[in-house]
């Protein structure tokens, strides 16, 4: 249940309470909204960032092949540049590689990166992992 202010001033005169005494305290009630208000918008300052997906696609030939692409789906924040996955992906590498498990099985492409970095590790270089395995990629002319 809410009161407001004027609620408030009618309980206070119906109880007989000075004019003064009722003005100090609506001052006082007043302050302490403001204040709660500003902590409000403190507590959630920004909004939170949406996320973009990408494709990395694998071409271990080194010339895509129409007729074998494969890729890996990720996410990144909506505000992040897409040519910065590979360096975010080397950096979650060397911190996995600095890990107990990384140094028994190292990281040493981006088939095991996808495949053995804890999604905790790849998170906080700014990656989400939508797929662990290999997508098929196929290509179509967008015709029915």
């Amino acid at each position: 249940m809410k009161l407001g202010i004027s609620e408030i001033q009618e309980a206070m005169a119906r109880s007989h309470v000075d004019p003064k005494q009722q003005e100090q305290v609506i001052n006082h009630l007043q302050e302490v909204i403001k204040e709660l208000e500003a902590e409000k918008e403190q507590q959630n300052p920004t909004p939170k960032l949406k996320n973009k997906f990408g494709l990395l696609l694998l071409d271990e030939a080194g010339d895509i092949k129409v007729e074998n692409l494969a890729g890996f789906i990720y996410q990144i924040q909506e505000d992040s540049d897409y040519n910065t996955v590979m360096d975010r992906l080397r950096a979650a590498v060397k911190v996995f590689n600095q890990t107990k498990k990384g140094q028994k099985n190292p990281c040493k492409s981006v088939l095991d990166a996808f495949a053995s970095i804890a999604p905790k590790i790849l998170k906080a270089e700014g990656i989400i992992r939508k797929s662990k395995d290999l997508i098929n990629v196929q290509k179509i002319d967008g015709k029915i």
